[in-house]
């Protein structure tokens, strides 16, 4: 059994990919320190004033200060240029950050803000960092969207292999059962599947 929620792909960029949940667009976003965040910054802007009127929830390792939240007089001047940057272009596109003064991240021996939430027409209450889980230095971060309705859909996967199952059965050799017996609940399954629990009973005969 396979549960997910319904969704559709928007777009890959780079290290960016939006799907869309019901009525929200959901993008995860990386964008490394290491390299110029100009190109990433365009890209995210292009993706969002295609549909400026939908809900945006986005989130990731954005590695980037936004006031009030990051002193740029502790950073490097490389850094603050980034950092202004971004906030430029978070304030054009109207995105709300949710992050608050608690450090995402903990990375050898300091603590940071480099994962942001950000969100556009819809409204994310209870956000949180939880300080005591972290993944490869990353803080969990939980939030709630309000008033946000999605459909989640039931899938039944079940693809059998026949000629793998009769080899496993005689190379096993098991304790073949009636067909009906209350111990063989496997079968019964099959059974009430017609046809394929007609093929599964052919498969252990050849064994006999």
């Amino acid at each position: 059994m396979k549960y997910g929620v319904q969704h559709r792909k928007i777009a890959t960029i780079g290290d960016t990919a939006i799907v869309e949940v019901g009525d929200v667009k959901i993008g995860s976003i990386y964008w490394s320190p290491n390299e110029e965040v100009s190109g990433p910054l365009l890209d995210l802007e292009g993706v969002i004033q295609s549909d400026p009127n939908s809900k945006w929830l986005l989130g990731g390792d954005l590695n980037i200060g936004t006031t009030p939240w990051i002193h740029r007089i502790m950073l490097n001047q490389r850094k603050k240029l980034r950092s202004k940057k971004a906030e430029a272009v978070l304030i054009a596109l109207d995105l709300t950050v949710c992050n608050n003064r608690d450090p995402t991240s903990y990375r050898q021996g300091r603590e940071t803000i480099n994962d942001y939430t950000l969100f556009k027409g819809l409204k994310v209450i209870n956000w949180k960092v939880h300080k005591e889980g972290e993944l490869s230095g990353h803080r969990f971060i939980q939030y709630e969207l309000d008033n946000i309705q999605y459909e989640v859909k039931e899938q039944v996967m079940l693809k059998t292999n026949l000629k793998e199952f009769e080899e496993l059965v005689c190379k096993k050799m098991p304790v073949l059962l009636e067909y009906n017996s209350s111990n063989n609940p496997l079968i019964l399954q099959l059974q009430s599947q017609g046809g394929s629990a007609r093929r599964s009973s052919n498969a252990l005969k050849k064994c006999r």
